[in-house]
């Protein structure tokens, strides 16, 4: 059986939220990239609809962004959410380039 104290301290290693942040970059970059192409919107939409898309990445953003940071947990919530607001609000607006 794993041992919470033993979880707690891989979770809270520098090299594993340095991981988590670089991961949170590349799920970004790939949201990003792969909302934008064309048709993919559609072809994804028969398996999800939009909303939940978006409610299940940028939650995994979240928790990515949550762990990979610093402080304690209340700030670390706070600084993951004003972050995901601002990376919602720049995927919006790379999707207003593309029709």
């Amino acid at each position: 059986m794993i041992k919470f104290a033993k979880i707690s301290t891989v979770v809270l290693s520098p090299n594993f939220q340095r991981l988590c942040q670089r991961s949170a970059i590349v799920f970004f970059l790939l949201i990003v990239v792969i909302g934008n192409l064309p048709r993919a919107r559609e072809d994804i939409g028969q398996y999800a609809s939009g909303l939940v898309l978006h409610s299940v990445a940028y939650a995994i953003l979240g928790l990515l962004i949550a762990v990979g940071g610093s402080g304690n947990g209340s700030q670390r919530a706070i600084k993951a959410t004003l972050t995901i607001m601002v990376m919602g609000a720049l995927d919006e607006s790379a999707q207003s380039f593309f029709p």
